[in-house]
């Protein structure tokens, strides 16, 4: 799916973790500034650290992943592409669902966009997993 490197399967699976954890972290952050975003609490006092941090670790998790797969070679450019596309298409959602009148039910779209990186770490990790193991 991802086309995962087993030419050194260690250095790839320290990638993947990398990946793994500042995703999570991004998902944590994310969370919060989205509930504020939609108006479900104020959000006024934490919205430019939690935002900062949040901008500084998707480009960190952008730019490992394009490392990864355009210079590095540990998996192919679906990895990127899932990875940074889901936020794209999240943005995208996020001012659709802060219009006047916002369909409720984008609201499950956009909750399954943002455990897209996650998945995507996990989907590479098992596929290094399945490859190396035979």
């Amino acid at each position: 799916m991802f086309d995962v490197s087993t030419a050194d399967p260690a250095r790839t699976r320290k990638f993947l973790k990398i990946i793994g954890v500042v995703a999570l972290i991004d998902v944590f952050l994310l969370v919060p500034l989205l509930l504020g975003y939609l108006d479900v609490f104020d959000s006024d006092s934490f919205v430019g650290p939690v935002g900062g941090t949040h901008g500084t670790t998707f480009l960190v998790l952008a730019g490992v992943v394009t490392w990864g797969a355009f210079k590095a070679g540990l998996w192919g450019w679906r990895l990127p592409a899932a990875i940074v596309g889901a936020n794209v298409v999240l943005f995208g959602l996020l001012q659709v669902l802060n219009s006047d009148d916002p369909p409720t039910l984008l609201a499950i779209p956009a909750a399954i966009l943002i455990v897209i990186p996650l998945a995507a770490d996990v989907l590479a990790s098992r596929e290094l997993a399945r490859k190396t193991a035979g």
